[in-house]
């Protein structure tokens, strides 16, 4: 399998830093899938710290043999989703996951 960094993004609400992260899956019978990772970045200036409540692996679609113009036309939704994302829709994503 391998595994391609897509876009990454970092959200902050009362110091508190979270991040969020668009891979591409690609399996290796070559069937690829998005996925968003999140990550707890840390509290002020603190580094951040393993929270397996807040890192988080949330599979966005399933793995398919995707076209170029599709694989295109979802990594344009996905980014532009999470490029729109504050805080609280981050927070979200985790709880609901």
């Amino acid at each position: 399998m391998s595994v391609k960094l897509i876009n990454s993004i970092m959200v902050e609400k009362n110091n508190i830093n979270l991040g969020l992260s668009l891979y591409l899956h690609t399996d290796k019978d070559n069937k690829q899938h998005f996925v968003y990772y999140t990550d707890y970045l840390g509290y002020g200036t603190d580094e951040g710290k393993y929270s397996p409540v807040i890192e988080k692996t949330i599979h966005l679609d399933n793995p398919d043999n995707m076209s170029e113009e599709d694989y295109a036309q979802r990594m344009e939704r996905y980014v532009n989703d999470m490029n729109n994302m504050s805080f609280d829709d981050v927070l979200s994503l985790i709880a609901c996951a």
